[in-house]
C-alpha cells in the first residue's frame, strides 16, 4: 500500500533514504533480497511488477533520490556556484591555499623554489634538497635512538612519514637506486 502511494506521486518505485522514507526503502530493499534468492511469492512479484518495481540489486542501498523538478535544480546549481564564487578572507584564502599545497605535495619540509617536484603515479617524488634534508634527520634519528624505527609522534610524525612515503616508492620500484643504497646502508628496512 505505502509503496503503491509512494509510486502514484512519485511516478516511480525509486525510494530514496530518508526520515519519511526510511521504512518503505528498507522494505523495497528486502523485496529486491527475497526475489534475487526466488523467495518472493509470484503474486507479490506481480503485484510489485505492475507498478514497474525495479528488481536490480544494483540499485540495492545506493541513495538513490527521487527527482526533482527542473527549476529545483537550477535553483541548487545557482546557489552552489555562488557560495564557490563568494570571496574568502585574506587568511582563510592563504590557509586554503597552504593547505590545498600541502595535501597534494605531502612533504614534510618546503621544497626548494628552483627545483621542480617530480610526480610519478600517485607518489610525490621531492626535490634533492628536501630528501638530503628528511635523510638527515633520520641520520640523526638513528644516531640518537639506535635504530630507524621512527614511531609516529609529534616530533617525529614529518620523518615517519616522509619514511614511509620512501618504502611506498621503493616498493614500486620508483626510488633512485643510489638512495636505496644510502638508506640500506643507513640501516633502512625495506
Amino acid at each position: 500500500k505505502a509503496l503503491k502511494d509512494f509510486h502514484a506521486k512519485n511516478g516511480n518505485c525509486l525510494v530514496p533514504f530518508g526520515k519519511e522514507t526510511g521504512s518503505l526503502r528498507s522494505w523495497t530493499e528486502r523485496q529486491k533480497k527475497l526475489y534475487a534468492s526466488a523467495k518472493l511469492g509470484q503474486q507479490q512479484v506481480d503485484d510489485l511488477k505492475a507498478l514497474d518495481f525495479d528488481f536490480n540489486m544494483k540499485h540495492l542501498s545506493t541513495r538513490s533520490v527521487v527527482p526533482k523538478p527542473a527549476t529545483t535544480l537550477m535553483t541548487a546549481k545557482a546557489e552552489s556556484k555562488e557560495k564557490r564564487n563568494k570571496p574568502k578572507s585574506p587568511e582563510k584564502e592563504k590557509s586554503a591555499k597552504k593547505q590545498k599545497k600541502d595535501a597534494i605535495v605531502g612533504l614534510s619540509t618546503p621544497p626548494a623554489a628552483s627545483a621542480p617536484l617530480v610526480r610519478k603515479s600517485s607518489l610525490v617524488i621531492e626535490d634533492e634538497l628536501t630528501w638530503n634534508k628528511n635523510y638527515e634527520a633520520l641520520k640523526t634519528y638513528k644516531a640518537e635512538n639506535g635504530n630507524c624505527s621512527v614511531p609516529f609522534g609529534k616530533e617525529t610524525g614529518s620523518l615517519r612519514s616522509w619514511l614511509e612515503r620512501q618504502k611506498k616508492l621503493y616498493a614500486s620500484s620508483k626510488l633512485d637506486q643510489d638512495k636505496i643504497e644510502k638508506m640500506v646502508e643507513l640501516g633502512v628496512s625495506f
